[in-house]
């Protein structure tokens, strides 16, 4: 944090830092605030987003419930009938590396149809991608979900588990399979890690809750 701030404050032309999406609880704002009070800047804050989030911890049945609700049951039964079906975490870099691509692939064809295109289009943005697998996954700090349907890889989560949450963060699908709901599947295993884990809760960071058990659209 040190060396950032002293880059910040090298450079001339300005005077206001703007605050967004940051959360309040985190360190980063009392950072912040002690560089512009010793430095003069202005700190503005904007007003946040309200994100969802599923509260695991403490809330383990309300979890298990939003994870095994009917439709999902009936999504994941039929899913499941395939002798192909499995869901898995990366855990070798090579191995992400290489389902990257065709993560990155599946995601531009999601959104091509759409008002706002796949950030992969651009290589720059496919290249830090790569970049955060080779330095967070053998931390733990990346989870990078597959979940195959007759051994195709049909939905992919890329998220950070850190600090005992997970964060959702780059979902996709292929578009040829939405009526089988993988993402929704998926969902439901990306519940069931948190509840075998441990963890406090499931972020889904900026989006629009679509129901109580605050899931988003993916």
């Amino acid at each position: 944090m040190l060396e950032i701030f002293n880059a910040i404050a090298s450079m001339k032309e300005w005077d206001v830092i703007q605050f967004k999406n940051i959360p309040v609880s985190s360190s980063t704002v009392a950072s912040v605030r002690d560089f512009c009070n010793r430095t003069g800047k202005r700190l503005v804050k904007r007003d946040g987003i309200v994100c969802p989030t599923l509260i695991i911890k403490g809330l383990e049945e309300h979890a298990r419930r939003v994870a095994s609700g009917k439709s999902v049951r009936r999504r994941h039964n039929f899913l499941k009938k395939s002798d192909g079906f499995k869901v898995f975490h990366l855990e070798e870099v090579d191995e992400a590396l290489r389902c990257f691509d065709h993560f990155s692939a599946q995601h531009i064809r999601r959104w091509s149809d759409t008002s706002s295109p796949s950030l992969f289009l651009k290589e720059a943005n496919r290249e830090f991608y790569r970049e955060l697998i080779r330095a967070l996954l053998p931390q733990g700090e990346l989870l990078f979900t597959v979940l195959e349907y007759e051994g195709i890889p049909i939905a992919y989560h890329f998220g950070f588990d850190y600090g005992s949450k997970l964060l959702w963060y780059k979902p996709s699908f292929d578009p040829d399979y939405a009526r089988l709901s993988p993402g929704t599947v998926l969902l439901k295993h990306l519940i069931e890690y948190c509840l075998e884990r441990g963890r406090l809760e499931l972020d889904f960071s900026i989006g629009t809750s679509r129901s109580s058990g605050g899931t988003r659209t993916i």
